[in-house]
């Protein structure tokens, strides 16, 4: 059993560093089965939500088996199936307190070795937890991606209650002209409580692809389809600055085709606008098959829990 004042040397050395980066450490006080802590991950200083589980191991014990520059980190089978069935990802952060240096990585099916009734991790010598590691904290959700997508459709859910009412949700994102990686952001645009809010989210990059599939993998709960109304302003304000023929003899401008001649209506998504380095869009959004689906479910979730308070089994007889 390691020493509980070892043990705080490490959990505060961990805390240490998170607080430095602005992530917000919380130190699980109840002794939990294998987890020290949590940490929610901070993005230019606006936290995110997204929780990571720790569990800190301080000693030099930890560092006595090293092969092929991998510390070999031994884990009994109870605490393997925790860490691998936990709701939130869990990293193994170890920490030396003779060199004051932390080691972190990920416990996933990929990492988690099975040796007979136990189990094994490998850890790279070389992934200290320093500032370039918090690059590869914030891709942990990509490894647990799972649920990273149920807490995201959990976060949308006041948008996907919105469009079940009948009410407009409308969103704005912009496609960059001569950029190799496609990036956005998007803004969705609705009325709540008699008033007009918006909501915006970071800047996403997505290598070989297109802007518009960014936007459907921020909005899997949602179809898209042109903003029509948006558009034929647009279009109206274009046709009347540039669509006239100015008569010199008789000083006077005049149309050759009505705008309802000129006008066409788009069979796709287009943008409403541009300029030199973005094409604009606007889009409105209706509710899938996928955000009504999880309404459903998220409904079944929150229903009466009558069975679960009263019901019981023989076991639960047998044990009392």
């Amino acid at each position: 059993m390691n020493n509980p004042l070892t043990d705080r040397i490490g959990v505060s050395k961990v805390e240490n560093i998170f607080s430095r980066k602005g992530w917000f450490f919380r130190e699980q006080h109840v002794k939990d089965y294998g987890i020290d802590g949590q940490v929610e991950i901070v993005d230019s200083n606006i936290p995110t939500g997204n929780l990571i589980a720790i569990q800190i191991k301080t000693g030099l014990s930890y560092f006595k088996e090293i092969k092929n520059d991998k510390i070999i980190f031994r884990i009994k089978n109870r605490h393997a199936n925790y860490w691998l069935n936990h709701s939130l990802p869990v990293i193994i952060i170890l920490y030396n307190p003779e060199t004051d240096l932390a080691l972190s990585y990920p416990v996933t099916d990929e990492t988690v070795l099975r040796l007979g009734k136990t189990y094994k991790v490998d850890i790279p010598i070389t992934n200290i937890l320093d500032e370039e590691a918090f690059y590869a904290l914030r891709q942990i959700y990509k490894l647990n991606f799972k649920s990273n997508r149920f807490n995201k459709l959990l976060l949308d859910r006041n948008l996907m209650e919105i469009l079940k009412n009948d009410k407009d949700i409308f969103l704005e994102f912009s496609d960059w002209k001569n950029k190799s990686l496609s990036r956005t952001s998007i803004k969705f645009i609705y009325e709540q409580s008699n008033s007009l809010l918006e909501k915006s989210s970071l800047l996403y990059y997505y290598p070989n692809s297109e802007t518009i599939d960014i936007v459907k993998n921020l909005v899997p709960w949602a179809d898209l389809e042109m903003d029509f109304e948006s558009y034929e302003e647009q279009k109206r304000e274009q046709y009347a600055n540039e669509c006239f023929i100015y008569d010199k003899e008789d000083d006077c401008c005049f149309f050759p085709l009505s705008f309802e001649e000129w006008y066409e209506e788009p069979a796709d998504i287009v943008p409403i606008d541009s300029d030199p380095e973005k094409s604009f869009y606007r889009v409105k959004l209706s509710l899938n098959d996928l955000g009504a689906s999880f309404l459903t479910l998220i409904n079944y979730l929150e229903s009466d829990n009558k069975f679960e308070k009263y019901s019981f089994t023989y076991n639960d007889i047998r044990n009392t």
